[in-house]
């Protein structure tokens, strides 16, 4: 990594390696050791517990991080949601995501991202203690979307931070996500996105660009104990069954996901069951991918497991809340488990 730091020596060269080693731990394995690698881990409880596969199922504040496109399609009502991730030895992850649609077809969100390796103990060159600093990464994300029924597409402009707070090490750029989404028949969901286009940081010895990322997903959801009812009709008067939208199902979504000088793309499997209204389980793995320089399949990578629950209505706030919890595989933890919390409001119709 090109970094402003490399060139002084005013830091120990075992600093500078260690920091070397952060920004490559905060990937999600498979990943390439960049600046930007905390921008390529999936965002939220929900799609981590879905092994990452969230390109076309993304319906939540937290999926404009995945894929800017389907905001177009939410609710007019505004949506907010918290995450918070333990990744062991020190390093945390939290998002805040707000998205809702402010007119028909028409969606906007705003994001912030921190990933934070904890605190180092500097040194001066001499060996003499200089205190001691915080490792981390900020992304701002801004982004909006343009729907129809059966087509969506979305743009999100990021800011991106990353350096030692504390001291004179950062360095400041900007990257791009686009996506689009569709529906087929009621049937699938499709979701395309780039994520990081143009990604670049600004460091004191000069530019360093980031990979981007493709991700390519199709989504079906199967529903079970569909309701239905009778309607009379206005215009002839006869009754005629309607059906209703269940509130039980399994989703289940295939995505294949390639970052930019990887010997070979990634195939996730996400699934997701509904066994009663209110409570969700899901789990998630990879199918195919790149492990120590040879293809395997099945090679256990992203392996994760979660559950969502909807909390009872506030009756004094106007509020529907939502809990998700993960499990996901963090090789680098010496627990080798990670662990995310996430939190959804929406204001109650």
């Amino acid at each position: 990594m090109d970094s402003g730091w490399h060139r002084s020596s005013w830091w120990l060269t075992e600093v500078v390696l260690l920091l070397g080693w952060l920004t490559a731990v905060q990937a999600q394995p498979l990943m390439p050791a960049t600046a930007g690698a905390s921008l390529q881990r999936p965002v939220g409880a929900r799609p981590i517990g879905l092994g990452g596969t969230y390109v076309a199922i993304a319906n939540e504040p937290s999926g404009i991080f995945a894929n800017p496109a389907p905001i177009a399609w939410l609710p007019p009502q505004a949506q907010l949601s918290a995450t918070v991730s333990a990744l062991g030895l020190g390093r945390t992850s939290a998002a805040l995501a707000y998205a809702q649609a402010v007119s028909p077809g028409i969606g906007i969100g705003v994001g912030v991202l921190r990933f934070g390796a904890g605190e180092l103990r500097l040194r001066t060159a001499e060996g003499i203690p200089a205190g001691t600093a915080t490792a981390q990464d900020v992304a701002l994300t801004l982004c909006g979307a343009l729907g129809w029924e059966f087509l969506s597409t979305g743009l999100a402009a990021k800011y991106l931070w990353s350096g030692l707070s504390g001291t004179d090490i950062s360095a400041s750029g900007f990257a791009f996500d686009l996506g689009a989404s569709a529906r087929v028949a009621e049937l699938l969901s499709l979701g395309v996105a780039v994520r990081n286009l143009g990604g670049r940081l600004h460091w004191a010895s000069g530019w360093e660009n980031l990979p981007y990322t493709v991700h390519v997903g199709i989504a079906t959801e199967f529903n079970f104990g569909v309701p239905e009812r009778a309607e009379r009709s206005p215009v002839t008067g006869e009754l005629s069954p309607q059906r209703l939208i269940s509130a039980e199902y399994v989703l289940l979504g295939i995505e294949l996901q390639y970052v930019q000088g990887a010997a070979r793309p990634m195939l996730l499997l996400g699934i997701e069951a509904v066994p009663i209204a209110g409570l969700a389980v899901r789990a998630g793995t990879s199918l195919f991918a790149d492990s120590e320089g040879h293809a395997r399949w099945l090679p256990g990578h992203h392996s994760a497991a979660g559950i969502s629950v909807q909390l009872p209505p506030l009756e004094a706030v106007p509020l529907r809340l939502q809990l998700d919890y993960s499990l996901s595989a963090e090789p680098t933890s010496p627990s080798r488990i990670a662990h995310t919390a996430s939190l959804t409001a929406s204001i109650a119709r």
